[in-house]
């Protein structure tokens, strides 16, 4: 059985409360979560002693004390990008595979110190929303349609910019791939719309309802588009891929990729502190 830790900032989250039912569903055995450290106690939730007995997992004392009993690692956190890089660092150094929660990093330049710290250290890494496992996103393989062969993309999803527009860009770049060049808000505050430009003519724009569900329109060369609402689960085919990856070490999604989702953002929150202005995307993934 191989032993999961948990490395959190701290562990009365959604993800953290809801992982440890879907790794034990999941069609991938032999696997627990087994250790769990956090750098706090959720101030008005539960703290790391009594969310470990409510999960039967032990509590470790340290996070090095975690990284060298463990098998794998999950760096959790994800609605504290901030503190990523601080939680993975004995992770990374460790040859560990090892997973860090969306969203990623607060930005690109975070980002790429991740990886390079993974590279450093022999470490298999990678991270993603659940969004890219979308059984609706399979439409450009039903197709026999590669990434560039998308033209246009639009996506639109629930929830605050900074903390869920992560989803819809990784399904852009799951379908369309790295290489938006520039963003620009056209929207409103209060439904925030961003367009991206590609140096092939290409585009995309995600659109944030809080009210909405996750959807997406997407039209290729010389083939007829779909329009989709997000409706199968996929939680479940995410954790599913995530213990392949603790198996074979592989991660599943590039590195580039993932930077690319990233810049994305970065541009985005630009655009829509100067709206109707082209904003460029770093580093251009």
């Amino acid at each position: 059985m191989k032993k999961i830790g948990f490395i959190d900032y701290y562990l009365d989250e959604w993800h953290a409360n809801n992982y440890p039912a879907w790794i034990s569903a999941s069609e991938i055995d032999g696997f627990e979560i087994s250790y769990a450290w956090a750098a706090m106690d959720k101030p008005g939730g539960l703290g790391t002693k009594a969310w470990c007995e409510r999960f039967s997992v032990k509590p470790m004392p340290s996070v090095e004390a975690l990284v060298a009993a463990s098998d794998c690692l999950v760096v959790l956190s994800p609605d504290h990008p901030e503190q990523h890089e601080t939680l993975a660092r004995v992770a990374l150094q460790s040859g560990k595979p090892t997973y860090i929660d969306k969203t990623f990093a607060p930005d690109l330049a975070a980002a790429v110190r991740l990886f390079a710290q993974a590279e450093a250290g022999h470490t298999p890494l990678y991270s993603t929303s659940a969004l890219r496992y979308a059984q609706e996103l399979k439409w450009l393989e039903e197709q026999k349609l590669g990434q560039a062969d998308v033209t246009y993309m639009a996506t639109r999803g629930p929830g605050q910019f900074s903390s869920y527009v992560i989803h819809q860009l990784e399904m852009i770049v799951r379908m369309m791939g790295p290489g938006a060049r520039r963003a620009m808000a056209v929207g409103t505050a209060e439904v925030p719309v961003i367009l991206y430009t590609y140096d092939d003519g290409r585009s995309s724009q995600i659109s944030q309802l809080p009210w909405t569900g996750f959807s997406f329109v997407i039209q290729a060369s010389g083939q007829q588009g779909t329009a989709r609402d997000i409706k199968a689960d996929f939680w479940q085919p995410f954790i599913d891929d995530l213990l392949r990856f603790f198996t074979d070490g592989k991660p599943p999604v590039p590195a580039r990729e993932t930077c690319a989702t990233i810049a994305m953002r970065d541009a985005g929150l630009q655009a829509m502190a100067e709206p109707g202005k082209w904003i460029a995307v770093p580093g251009h993934v």
